[in-house]
């Protein structure tokens, strides 16, 4: 069984301009969308900018959020981004995976992700 996956980063949807261009397509084939860090910044979570907010709600595959540094930027903990992403994201897509110093397995594939550290194993 193959599995498509669709990897995006580092798309900044709080900066560089990015409310002034279309958000990007999800391939009509993935099976499993990887948000692989920096893709909204932790200052503007929960005001999130509307284009972001329907876009990632439009998601229906399964989407594995793995946290970026940027994700960081204003929170205290790593325990407190943890907990103010997954509750954030889950409210505007069920499908989201919050993956940080963890695994996870999805349609046979093991995804395994981290930012800034890892207590995981070798």
């Amino acid at each position: 069984m193959s599995v498509n996956i669709q990897v995006l980063s580092d798309l900044h949807f709080d900066q560089h301009g990015f409310l002034d261009r279309p958000p990007p397509s999800i391939s009509p084939d993935a099976d499993v969308l990887v948000l692989a860090g920096d893709i909204i910044n932790g200052k503007v979570l929960g005001t999130q900018p509307e284009v972001f907010s329907k876009w990632y709600s439009s998601i229906e595959v399964p989407i594995i959020y793995v946290l970026g540094n940027h994700e960081y930027d204003e929170l205290l903990t790593v325990n407190a981004a943890r907990l103010a992403y997954s509750t954030w994201l889950g409210r505007l897509n069920p499908n989201t995976i919050l993956l940080e110093d963890g695994m996870v397995e999805v349609s046979g594939v093991t995804f395994v992700g981290s930012s800034l550290f890892t207590k995981l194993s070798p």
